[in-house]
């Protein structure tokens, strides 16, 4: 995340306003990427606590549980943003 600021950052020293749509369309991808890493990374990682606390290792069988609780939290995800949007 520290390019697209980096970005971010130059452009405003440019003059570009936070409105611009260049602007928000590249704050928006970077957090995006930012959230997407996050939540794959809790995913993985609660999978490990859960079920390989001595090992750390994810087999193959066991994507499906990881790739369900990624997909479950990207969908709440969403409807929590749609909710706020729609109130705002």
């Amino acid at each position: 995340s520290i390019d697209p600021i980096a970005v971010l950052s130059v452009l405003s020293g440019l003059g570009m306003k936070k409105t611009d749509k260049f602007y928000v369309q590249l704050f928006g991808e970077s957090l995006l990427n930012d959230a997407v890493a996050i939540t794959l990374f809790r995913s993985f990682n609660g999978f490990l606590k859960e079920s390989h606390p001595e090992d750390a290792v994810i087999d193959v069988e066991n994507y499906p549980d990881v790739a369900l609780d990624f997909i479950l939290i990207l969908g709440g995800s969403l409807v929590t943003g749609l909710i706020c949007g729609v109130i705002s």
